[in-house]
């Protein structure tokens, strides 16, 4: 891991069958900073483990699950306008200030905002009061391909994509796209 670099680790999936709990409390005990799962009850589960450190739901929510984001300190990632807005009024209504993260689509075709859309978002965004945008992340889709020009493509989208939300005055702390794959191919 190089310098102002973190581990986020993914612990989705029962920790991809290896069991969540036993692998994160591992993990949190040599130093990880923050860990990623799919589903809000995923998240719930850790913290009711005693796990401490941040806890990204990386698959986004659901509005039912807004709660358990704030009841089980969770971080959401949002995609779309009325998640960010249920978000913010729950926040506001119960005196709080939620950290997200924001998804980008820079290829993957599966969650996030489209490139293209990320101004007005980002615009939108800064109407809540009551959201902190924490991170920017996306998904690289062929990471562990021998060929990584899709892979760079993705990467160059993101790195624009930040450097046009941090010209709307936007500079989260963590900005993240890098898989496993990716952590041992894409330095």
């Amino acid at each position: 891991v190089g310098p102002n670099v973190e581990v986020m680790a993914v612990v989705k999936a029962n920790a991809y069958g290896h069991g969540d709990i036993g692998v994160a409390k591992t993990l949190e005990e040599a130093g990880c900073e923050m860990f990623g799962v799919a589903f809000a009850e995923e998240g719930a589960r850790l913290r009711q483990s005693g796990i401490k450190r941040p806890i990204v739901i990386l698959g986004g929510i659901y509005p039912s699950q807004i709660q358990d984001c704030f009841e089980f300190d969770l971080t959401p990632v949002i995609f779309d306008s009325d998640t960010a807005t249920l978000l913010d009024s729950f926040a506001k209504k119960h005196g709080k200030k939620k950290p997200v993260h924001v998804k980008i689509d820079t290829g993957m075709g599966r969650l996030g905002i489209l490139p293209r859309r990320i101004v007005g978002f980002f615009q939108e965004l800064k109407t809540f009061g009551n959201l902190a945008v924490e991170g920017i992340l996306s998904h690289l889709s062929e990471a562990e391909a021998v060929d990584k020009q899709f892979s760079q493509k993705q990467l160059d989208t993101f790195l624009k994509t930040i450097s046009i939300v941090q010209g709307l005055g936007c500079d989260p702390p963590y900005m993240h796209i890098a898989n496993s794959a990716a952590i041992m191919d894409l330095p």
